[in-house]
């Protein structure tokens, strides 16, 4: 999810965000609320893009989407629903090995067995590329009462690290600058999921390092300045 409810100049914002500090982005349910009063507050610019954005990318070993693949809108939050997901995404994309979801805004990753899921603990995470593993980088919104996370990966060392919300003190500054702006107290939904929105390089299929500059990003929300260009982290 990109922006709240397609209603306040937060979203434009949130929107403009995105497109100056990523390269790949998908869809999420909250990019389906588009109405008329979107028009009121939302560039036309602004309001195409995030219209166009997939529900899936398929980079080969590495694929990206918000909620399932196999059954859209709904909420991979137990083993069970994970297991069978990894199981549709074995079946039907056999070249995965990283799958990156959200919408249940709970950090976590999980390496898809034959018959269980195994849940790996910890901040720092070694990867195996020979397993089929989903992640979910987390929320760093103000609101579910959930812990506020993002993650980093590096393929080409197999790392995954989370970060908890003192790591993220400058998104939390950017929005609060952001809605200084509005009347409205709509969460910034760009701000909150952006992990699942990142750098990559030219060839997502290979092995890459995966991120996105928190501070430029940051920097961009406050005071409009262009972050520099990075090469895949």
């Amino acid at each position: 999810d990109i922006v709240h409810r397609f209603v306040n100049f937060s979203d434009d914002r949130c929107i403009e965000a995105v497109k100056k500090n990523t390269d790949y982005c998908v869809r999420g349910n909250h990019e389906d609320k588009i109405s008329k009063k979107s028009q009121q507050k939302i560039t036309p610019e602004n309001l195409d893009y995030a219209s166009r954005l997939p529900h899936m990318r398929d980079f080969g070993n590495v694929l990206l989407f918000h909620s399932s693949i196999e059954s859209e809108g709904i909420r991979l939050i137990n083993k069970k629903q994970i297991q069978k997901e990894g199981e549709y995404i074995r079946g039907n994309y056999p070249l995965a090995r990283f799958a990156l979801f959200g919408h249940t805004h709970r950090k976590g990753a999980y390496v898809i067995g034959e018959d269980d899921v195994l849940s790996l603990e910890g901040d720092e995470i070694k990867l195996n590329p020979e397993e089929l593993t989903m992640i979910n980088p987390g929320v760093i919104g103000l609101w579910h009462g959930l812990e506020k996370t993002f993650a980093r990966i590096d393929f080409s060392t197999g790392r995954l690290n989370f970060f908890a919300r003192s790591t993220v003190s400058c998104f939390i500054l950017a929005r609060s600058k952001i809605l200084s702006h509005t009347k409205s107290h709509a969460p910034c939904h760009s701000l909150t999921r952006l992990a699942i929105s990142f750098k990559t390089s030219d060839s997502p299929s290979s092995n890459v390092s995966v991120g996105f500059n928190l501070s430029s990003l940051a920097e961009y929300c406050i005071n409009g300045t262009k972050p520099p260009s990075s090469s895949g982290s």
